[in-house]
């Protein structure tokens, strides 16, 4: 299994890759790990640590081939290897790109993964090196990188597939943990889920919250699952509302006040816009929908946000499952896209075993 793993700086990408290859060995698999980065920088050790991207593109060119053709030649003994790697340069207040569709070819990768985390994070952790180009990105800037990063490694992976082999390109979320990369390399053969379940209107909602929770926990049982909630910018949009007040005194807020108020101004339409396209991008790499509908006072809870959810699913041929333990006093809008509906998560999990939907590891 030989995966590709992009993303925008201020991740700590390595980081987290190295987290997955512990994982990794801790379930006996032996995955070695590819820093294109650290690759490059070898090959001209005369160029100081956070420098490399104001070479001439040419001589940057020749430093990410040279490294790849490494990857290329040190990489045919493994049987598991992850490539950590940038699909888009932003240097300089300009884009190019970070290698060649033909190396990409060439690596013959089985999949690619995007990284992504809040815009907030990687604005806190850029903030604090030491160039000043790191320290000008503004969060919007921010927010497009992502997409480029998002958009670029969804055109390799189209360019990689043949019609009769797909390599699939996931988004994960770093919040997700590095369990799920596992997953994807080694549990391919179990179902990708997307969990979809009220956000905004249980947020005061204390038991149900706790509820959602349990839910999540026990689709991970069984299932690889991407959980819309890993992204968490839209309480970028409740901090703007509260007027640059602290809304609760917390880690997010105390950073967020730290940044200009005009940035957070500037991206409270990207959020929703990228809210939306990102969960149904994560709803399009999933095999099928379990949506959790909660009750409260014996009526269902089931926001737009879901409803859109589980249309979106629907007009993609996806098959939609809803647990809600008042499911007769669900609207026909709701219930129209539904393959099947559950009172319970026990009695969904009855039908997913009959459907073999559950795989035993």
């Amino acid at each position: 299994m030989r995966v590709i793993c992009s993303g925008q700086s201020g991740l700590n990408k390595q980081g987290y890759l190295e987290k997955v290859i512990q994982f990794c060995e801790a379930k006996g698999k032996k995955v070695n790990l590819y820093n294109i980065g650290d690759l490059m920088y070898g090959l001209d050790k005369k160029i100081p640590k956070g420098k490399i991207l104001n070479l001439p593109y040419h001589e940057l060119d020749k430093l990410c081939n040279l490294s790849y053709e490494e990857v290329l030649k040190e990489s045919t003994k493994d049987s598991n290897c992850i490539i950590n790697a940038h699909s888009t340069f932003r240097w300089c207040y300009g884009l190019f790109r970070a290698y060649d569709i033909n190396i990409a070819k060439e690596l013959k990768p089985d999949m690619f993964v995007t990284i992504i985390d809040n815009v907030y994070t990687i604005k806190d952790v850029l903030s604090k090196r030491e160039d000043k180009f790191s320290k000008s990105f503004t969060l919007k800037d921010i927010m497009v990188w992502r997409e480029e990063e998002i958009t670029v490694s969804d055109i390799y992976a189209e360019s990689c597939s043949s019609p009769d082999h797909l390599v699939p390109h996931f988004i994960v979320p770093k919040n997700s943990g590095p369990f799920i990369v596992y997953q994807l390399m080694f549990e391919r053969q179990m179902k990708k889920i997307y969990s979809s379940f009220p956000i905004s209107l249980v947020k005061n909602k204390r038991s149900i919250i706790k509820e959602i929770g349990n839910f999540k926990s026990l689709l991970k049982k069984y299932f690889i699952v991407f959980d819309p909630r890993t992204i968490d910018e839209k309480r970028v949009l409740d901090f703007i509302k509260s007027q640059i007040k602290s809304s609760n005194g917390g880690k997010i807020d105390t950073l967020l006040k730290s940044i200009r108020k005009r940035e957070i101004e500037d991206i409270k339409n990207d959020i929703d816009g990228q809210i939306i396209s990102r969960d149904f991008k994560l709803i399009e790499q999933s095999d099928f929908i379990i949506a959790y509908i909660p009750v409260d006072k014996e009526m269902p809870l089931i926001s737009s946000g879901v409803e859109r959810e589980l249309e979106h699913g629907f007009r993609r041929g996806k098959e939609i499952f809803i647990i809600c333990k008042e499911f007769k006093r669900l609207s026909p809008f709701d219930t129209r896209t539904a393959t099947e509906i559950f009172p319970s998560f026990e009695k969904a999990l009855t039908y997913f075993k009959e459907r073999g939907f559950i795989i035993k590891r």
